[in-house]
């Protein structure tokens, strides 16, 4: 009988020993009313797909909703607090597109 071998994208993650490399695949449009709360303040969201790729070919999709922050440039995404950290360390603002007609 052949031994089944396991990708890692198959084992859960306290199982894996490293993790892969993230890259973004789309962001959603901004949600059309703050529907987020947090800390007392009201905020929008974003919905956002990321693929995480291994070593050995394997993946995982990642479905996430990110909280949309703003400051003096504009509507953006921190990525600081969320598995996507060590390689997502900028703000990554939104584009018009992405901003849609939210209040």
């Amino acid at each position: 009988m052949a031994k089944k071998t396991m990708e890692i994208a198959d084992m859960h993650e306290y199982q894996r020993k490293t993790t892969g490399i993230y890259e973004i695949l789309e962001i959603g449009q901004k949600s059309a009313f703050r529907n987020l709360f947090e800390y007392g303040k009201m905020y929008y969201t974003v919905g956002a797909r990321v693929i995480e790729r291994f070593e050995d070919d394997s993946y995982v999709h990642h479905n996430v909703c990110l909280t949309v922050r703003e400051d003096k440039g504009g509507d953006y995404i921190d990525f600081s607090k969320t598995r996507f950290s060590k390689q997502f360390t900028e703000k990554l603002y939104l584009t018009a597109e992405q901003k849609g007609k939210s209040a």
